[in-house]
């Protein structure tokens, strides 16, 4: 499986990055072999950017996967 990281630097939006890392995190289930493994995060940011990620992987929902619906919201 090829390991997926995603680079966080200072001075980016970190709602947009919450969401997007939160979704790209579910889509594939693990059935890819791009799976995103790690985040690459300042400390300073940490706490801030987990609590947005957590907040996006809360609200998705199980069902078709074909729906757009659970990842259409932000």
């Amino acid at each position: 499986m090829a390991e997926s990281a995603n680079r966080i630097i200072d001075g980016v939006d970190l709602d947009v990055v919450a969401h997007i890392i939160g979704v790209s995190a579910c889509f594939g289930v693990g059935q890819a072999y791009s799976t995103l493994s790690r985040v690459l995060v300042p400390d300073a940011l940490a706490t801030q950017l987990g609590e947005g990620m957590v907040a996006v992987v809360s609200k998705q929902q199980l069902g078709d996967p074909l729906d757009p619906t659970p990842w259409s919201s932000h």
